[in-house]
């Protein structure tokens, strides 16, 4: 008989699939509406499949990653998200009153977009001018 594990197995990713302190880049691939929850819990949300050998979606139920992507990528079209890149990360948020992980999104600029800005730079000029790159640890 199989580890009862198995049965527990999502085609989604949740926070505890990934290693906190961790960040994860993909190419979205795809976004498709799918049907998720139970009973009043029931609903259809976007979720983003990516490029390469992933077998997991990332649900985008909620607001803020849906509203991240559309502002990185100039777009509330999901249709427009397909080969552009994003960063996301394992943290904690608030639910029913309980500190809760979750999965947040860090939007990162696609390579055409960072090309773009890198030529249109002037020379001497920074990425993030904000940073300092001489403070000890």
């Amino acid at each position: 008989m199989a580890n009862i594990g198995k049965y527990d197995q999502s085609k989604y990713l949740k926070a505890e699939d990934l290693e906190k302190g961790k960040f994860y880049t993909r190419i979205i691939d795809r976004v498709t509406e799918e049907e998720v929850g139970q009973g009043n819990d029931k609903a259809t949300i976007p979720v983003a499949w990516f490029r390469g050998d992933y077998d997991k979606g990332l649900g985008l139920s909620a607001k803020i990653n849906r509203n991240m992507l559309a502002h990185n990528f100039n777009s509330d079209e999901t249709d427009d998200w397909h080969g552009r890149k994003f960063t996301f990360y394992r943290t904690m948020t608030e639910y029913a009153g309980k500190a809760v992980p979750c999965i947040r999104i860090r939007p990162t600029e696609d390579d055409a977009l960072a090309e773009e800005k890198a030529a249109n730079r002037e020379p001497g000029e920074d990425d993030d001018p904000g940073i300092e790159d001489d403070i000890d640890f």
